[in-house]
């Protein structure tokens, strides 16, 4: 019997130099949509790995949220559309989330970016969360 092991133990290593570098992308990222961004990578069982902020709490809670959400969310466009989806936005008058799932040397992450700002375009934080993640693909993925 193969022991079960938590998608966390067999990921990415959570060196310094990747967090650097991932952070330099969601820095680069927050000056584009203001202050009022927030940027976060976790594992698909929701464990935050980076964030661009060093708030650990509210990271680790968002972490969990995005996973349960982008986990429903692709069961949904399952049983409706027939495939899977790999993003998902929720939209309000207070702002916009974008949740992407992604692929790190073979292990499925997700990316959150959400912005309070309720004047920025929800493309514009799409595109910009869908660039994100290849940047993070790219440093990871060589």
């Amino acid at each position: 019997m193969i022991p079960s092991r938590n998608i966390s133990e067999i990921s990415l290593p959570e060196n310094a130099v990747f967090i650097a570098r991932t952070k330099k992308v969601f820095a680069r990222a927050v000056d584009l949509l203001g202050p009022q961004t927030q940027l976060l990578l976790a594992t698909a069982d929701g464990m935050a790995v980076a964030t661009h902020n060093d708030d650990e709490e509210p990271s680790a809670r968002v972490a969990a949220l995005s996973c349960a959400l982008l986990s429903l969310s692709e069961s949904f466009s399952g049983e409706v559309l027939g495939v899977t989806n790999n993003e998902i936005s929720v939209s309000s008058d207070g702002g916009h989330a974008v949740l992407l799932r992604l692929a790190l040397r073979g292990h499925p992450y997700l990316v959150c970016l959400s912005t309070k700002d309720h004047t920025t375009n929800l493309a514009i934080a799409l595109r910009l969360t869908r660039d994100v993640g290849k940047k993070l693909a790219s440093i990871v993925n060589y």
